[in-house]
């Protein structure tokens, strides 16, 4: 018990004391708060707990997605006359895409944090990389009237890495600025080279990171704390994956975003490079080149 009457847990080592005839004088104590040890560790253990659980609801919500989707691929093939029911169908097959995506989140987080996850790291050309991932965004940045432009460099830029994780990190990068860019945005992702290093940076005019919120922007469960961050759905965990990757990886990403909402954020990746697959050293950068945008 402290001075002021309030309890707290205590790591106590007693010691008797005697004197040189061996007669008994009393006792040495010494006491340690362990008030700050005991709440890291219930901590730990509420992390350990939600991971667990969110690997097993991963899991189980795994189950009935199959049928679900082989169900749906049975009424697609289907001639449906009426409008009514095509439309039913249509939301149910955009719906159950995106219930997939959180669910791959969920068991991606698991793995990741019980070290599961383990890359097929070979000479990956990021040029490859950014092509594939652009691809699977393209519909959604039409569906939002979105101007997506694409600038790289010539000459490939090869990393030592996973291929397809390399494109879900991209991937997510690019479906993030898309949800939150209003429609008829802007979004531009940008290859080059800096020194040994390959960047990638994805940036966007949409409505923007509060200052207060990036530090926090790469953790689970965080969307930020404003209303439109909320209302584009998903469980905050693309950013979280993306980090955890790219560090994988060898890499970094930051955030930058201005001040004020609907300034835009930028994030940018940072991988080193290798040298090419049959060469000694690695190719020297070029000019870069602008894709059309959609």
């Amino acid at each position: 018990m402290r001075k002021d009457g309030s309890r707290f847990w205590a790591n106590v080592l007693i010691t008797a004391l005697y004197d040189d005839r061996g007669q008994h004088h009393g006792f040495a104590k010494v006491t340690r708060d362990m008030t700050d040890k005991r709440r890291i560790t219930a901590l730990e253990d509420e992390g350990r707990r939600i991971t667990q659980f969110l690997a097993l609801l991963g899991h189980e919500l795994r189950g009935p997605l199959a049928p679900i989707a082989n169900a749906l691929t049975i009424i697609e093939m289907t001639d449906v006359a009426s409008p009514e029911i095509r439309a039913a169908r249509a939301v149910i097959g955009r719906q159950l895409k995106q219930l997939s995506r959180l669910v791959d989140d969920l068991l991606d987080v698991g793995r990741i944090t019980h070290g599961k996850v383990h890359l097929e790291r070979v000479p990956v050309n990021l040029r490859e990389v950014i092509v594939e991932a652009v691809e699977t965004v393209e519909p959604l940045a039409r569906d939002k009237d979105h101007a997506l432009q694409v600038d790289m460099v010539e000459t490939p830029l090869w990393v030592n890495g996973d291929k397809a994780r390399l494109i879900q990190v991209i991937g997510n990068l690019l479906t993030n600025a898309v949800k939150f860019t209003p429609p008829g945005g802007q979004i531009s992702l940008t290859l080059k080279s800096e020194g040994t290093r390959a960047c990638i940076s994805v940036k966007d005019n949409g409505i923007g990171i509060p200052r207060r919120s990036l530090e926090e922007i790469f953790q689970p469960f965080v969307q930020g704390d404003h209303d439109s961050a909320r209302s584009t759905g998903g469980l905050g965990l693309g950013l979280s994956l993306v980090q955890q990757l790219v560090a994988m990886h060898g890499g970094e990403i930051s955030v930058y975003s201005a001040q004020e909402l609907t300034r835009g954020s930028e994030f940018v990746v940072s991988l080193p490079i290798v040298a090419p697959p049959g060469t000694d050293i690695v190719a020297p950068p070029g000019a870069t080149r602008a894709l059309d945008p959609l």
